[in-house]
């Protein structure tokens, strides 16, 4: 999977009436900070289209959004996070995200509308993406969402700073983001688990109990309960289990157990490899854990080699 982040945010305003935001580019960093951090290691997000940060035009998103690389399309392998910060504006009944030319008498011609964004992401093959839209109103971008002729994908994740009608103060989301982050990573985050990805839930949980002066929006959320690979746990801890393939991670036994107990019995010994022999017995375990699911029962007195023969199935 390719891990992909962008940053959408403007600090400058043409408008006298739009009040100047150089704040927003700490914002950005503040977040960066977490997704493109190299500890992640395979989970570590690439700062994409980074002239997106920095006072973008329509056309420069427009094009952007299209894909990782100029000469690149998204795919289904890619997870992306979309990150938006700047003035959000209310008119014509939808949300809006003002841009450095936008006018404030005039921002249905001059500013961009949220939904477009995501209705633009939405034509996409992007099967895991998170949208954060961290402005004024952000709750008032559910209504463009809920007037889409087909439904979002389950697996998107999309989260608004404030209510529709509440306004959104400078670095309150990130700061809470950050606060809750540290709390995940130090021992409180235990609870939460120590899988890769955190769950919907958890993260959002975290960031409410942080987030003081305005709310923390589900804009769209099919699954709380649900890990989601746009959400890299800071508590993640490389699993001790034995390296199989993905498909089997989850069963794997662990590596020191592998070692200590399965590998000498189907060694059959401590001095080299052993086991010689039960042919057809090896011959029915290996087919039954590679056909349809059954049940299979092996049977045999005291020290006739059953251990030995499930050893050499386990290795």
């Amino acid at each position: 999977r390719n891990f992909h982040f962008i940053a959408i945010a403007t600090a400058m305003y043409d408008d006298p009436c739009l009040k100047d935001l150089p704040e927003t580019r700490g914002e950005v960093q503040a977040l960066a900070g977490w997704f493109c951090n190299e500890r992640l290691t395979d989970r570590v997000f690439t700062h994409r289209h980074q002239e997106l940060a920095e006072d973008p035009t329509k056309a420069q998103i427009e094009a952007a959004l299209r894909g990782p690389y100029p000469d690149r399309s998204w795919r289904e392998s890619d997870a992306v996070v979309v990150y938006i910060t700047g003035h959000g504006r209310k008119a014509d009944g939808d949300h809006w995200v003002a841009l450095r030319s936008t006018v404030a008498d005039d921002v249905p011609n001059t500013a961009v509308r949220t939904a477009d964004l995501i209705r633009g992401l939405k034509g996409t093959a992007i099967r895991q993406l998170f949208v954060i839209i961290d402005t004024c109103y952000a709750g008032d971008v559910s209504g463009g969402i809920d007037n889409f002729d087909n439904e979002l994908p389950e697996t998107w994740l999309i989260l608004g700073s404030a209510e529709k009608n509440e306004e959104a103060m400078s670095f309150a989301l990130t700061k809470a983001i950050q606060q809750a982050l540290i709390e995940l990573a130090g021992k409180n985050g235990a609870k939460y688990g120590y899988e890769r990805f955190l769950a919907i839930a958890a993260f959002v949980g975290a960031v409410r109990t942080k987030l003081a002066g305005q709310r923390l929006k589900n804009l769209h959320v099919d699954h709380l309960d649900a890990e989601h690979v746009c959400l890299p746990n800071p508590h993640f801890k490389p699993s001790a289990a034995a390296s199989v393939l993905a498909p089997r991670r989850d069963l794997a036994v662990l590596g020191p157990d592998m070692e200590e107990h399965w590998t000498p019995r189907a060694l059959g010994g401590t001095r080299g490899w052993l086991f010689a022999g039960r042919a057809s017995l090896m011959k029915r375990l290996i087919a039954a854990t590679t056909r349809a699911p059954s049940a299979v029962l092996v049977t045999g007195g005291a020290g006739s080699g059953k251990s030995a023969a499930l050893a050499r199935l386990v290795t």
